[in-house]
């Protein structure tokens, strides 16, 4: 983020970051097992994808698209919109918060209309090929029974039979499903009146919450300056045999240990664990206006590794603004480190042949920038690609408007989704949705 802001503005965009961001964790990490009703798993192999956006996504007119989702041949587009048409077209439809395309042609799908009264920030395929988990800051609905998290038929966007979650106090802002649990992160406090601060998880048949999750999240940040803000969770990953949780955000403990934004957990049976992989590379405070700065986390096909994109403004040598790679099996030293030198990144996804990375940088390789191209930076505006071995930037690089950034990036076999704010990519008009081909 600019070092230039003034403290509002700098205070307003962290508040609007946290806002808009989701995970596209859930379908990046699709299991290891067969993907239901024919969802794609992250493409694997073959290079990167194609620099140039295919002509025939759906244009989303207003607002942000926070997050897609594929279930069978259809995608699901999630945000904070109220309107969209077919790329080409003149016929504007209008569908708040969630819709379907088709993921092959992009043609809306007019069968499913899904009824919420506020954006939907995070989504999640169910198993069954023939609903989804819908999460955000709605609070009701013709397909909600209740504020901040629902199912919904993945052919009409009727609430699903049977599915009445639990009383959140708060949005849901990310949402992974690993196995028989349905887990939530977001800025909630309480579930069913219960303290359950920022994660906690859910039978994903009816909804109600389950106590297995209570890793306790304490010890909410903040900055010299006296910003402060509630415990949260603001990014959430499941490696892909369901084993363990990633997690980040707004606090410094959990479990009673030393956490700072970042945490492992084991999904093993019983109740959750807390894993005992820590790093301390995320205790320095970045900015003055904000005290969390961890946005995405992906994990890498294998599951191995994984990868967190962080805002917070450029500070030497810290971990802001800026991807960095752990190993699970390491000692909590980023394996690499890439800068973007003062630009937020708030995504990644990961395929065996790079890390992408989207946010509203101008450059990667930029170390020793500071708003400004230091020795080695190149151009990579809005989205580029790293090497998985050493972090360096790849030659792809799209060009995209920055706005405030990419929220999500979705690697399948058919090639990479992103959404956003903007609406040029590669010079070209794809508003709010683009997708690479393989």
């Amino acid at each position: 983020m600019p070092g230039t802001n003034s403290a509002l503005r700098g205070r307003l965009l962290g508040a609007l970051l946290w806002l808009c961001v989701t995970a596209c964790a859930a379908a990046l990490t699709t299991p290891a097992r067969a993907a239901p009703d024919g969802a794609r798993r992250p493409a694997a192999g073959g290079g990167v994808v194609s620099d140039d956006p295919a002509s025939w996504t759906p244009d989303v007119l207003d607002g942000s698209v926070y997050q897609v989702v594929q279930v069978g041949e259809l995608m699901y587009a999630a945000g904070s919109f109220g309107s969209e048409r077919d790329a080409g077209s003149n016929q504007v439809r209008r569908i708040r918060s969630l819709f379907a395309f088709d993921a092959r042609t992009g043609a809306i799908d007019t069968r499913f209309r899904p009824v919420l009264d506020g954006p939907v920030t995070a989504l999640a395929a169910a198993p069954d090929g023939r609903s989804l988990y819908v999460a955000g800051s709605f609070r009701s609905g013709g397909s909600a029974r209740a504020p901040y998290l629902a199912r919904v038929d993945a052919g009409t966007g009727a609430a699903w039979p049977g599915f009445r979650p639990s009383t959140l106090d708060g949005p849901v802002a990310r949402l992974v499903l690993a196995g028989d649990r349905l887990i939530a992160g977001g800025s909630f406090q309480t579930v069913d009146r219960r303290s359950r601060p920022a994660l906690a998880s859910f039978d994903p048949a009816t909804g109600r919450a389950t106590g297995d999750v209570n890793l306790r999240l304490a010890v909410p940040r903040h900055t010299t300056s006296g910003a402060r803000s509630p415990i949260k969770v603001t990014a959430l990953a499941v490696t892909p045999d369901h084993r363990t949780l990633i997690f980040g955000g707004n606090f410094d403990q959990v479990a009673g240990r030393a956490r700072a934004q970042l945490a492992v957990a084991d999904l093993g049976a019983g109740n959750v664990r807390l894993d005992p992989w820590s790093t301390t590379r995320y205790q320095p405070q970045c900015s003055d206006h904000f005290p969390t700065y961890v946005r995405g986390i992906a994990v890498a096909p294998g599951g191995g590794w994984f990868v967190v994109a962080a805002t917070g403004g450029g500070r030497a040598g810290k971990l802001c603004d800026a991807v960095a790679r752990f190993d699970l099996a390491g000692d909590g030293s980023p394996a690499w480190v890439n800068w973007t030198g003062g630009d937020t990144l708030l995504s990644a996804a990961i395929t065996d042949a790079a890390v992408y990375v989207g946010g509203h940088q101008r450059w990667l390789d930029n170390p020793k920038g500071n708003n400004s191209a230091g020795p080695g930076a190149v151009s990579r505006p809005g989205i580029a690609a790293v090497s998985t071995s050493n972090g360096r930037a790849l030659a792809w690089n799209p060009r995209k408007d920055r706005g405030v950034g990419v929220f999500c990036i979705l690697a399948t076999d058919a090639g990479l989704w992103i959404t956003s704010d903007t609406t040029h990519v590669h010079g070209e008009y794809h508003a709010r949705i683009a997708f690479f081909p393989a």
